[in-house]
């Protein structure tokens, strides 16, 4: 997991002179979700990764009047090391849901530029 971090604190500072990086740990109890939203302009970046403590479901996605629009579809992921770019001014929201009979503990490092 160290060498995760690491690889991953190398390329956020490599490829984000001015960009702040957040990151965050959390734990997710079975049958719950957590969300971490950000407000992006139009054609603004957002790197992210994560990993989770098991196979975890994980999603962004945006609410547009009562609809929500997915620039990450829902997939399955322990970990995850990406980035996206927006097409519409609007707040993102990361999306993890423990499916498992057990808590999950999730650590994220995410940054917009």
């Amino acid at each position: 997991m160290r060498v995760f971090w690491a690889f991953c604190g190398v390329a956020f500072c490599a490829t984000s002179s001015h960009a702040k990086m957040k990151s965050e740990q959390f734990i997710i109890e079975s049958g719950e979700s957590r969300e971490i939203c950000v407000s992006l302009g139009f054609g603004e970046n957002m790197n992210y990764a994560f990993i989770g403590g098991c196979e975890l479901k994980f999603s962004i996605h945006y609410q547009q009047d009562a609809q929500l629009s997915y620039v990450v579809e829902e997939k399955t992921a322990k970990e995850e090391d990406h980035f996206f770019t927006a097409m519409v001014p609007q707040d993102y929201c990361m999306r993890w849901s423990n499916p498992n009979p057990w808590s999950a503990t999730v650590n994220v490092i995410y940054d917009v530029r």
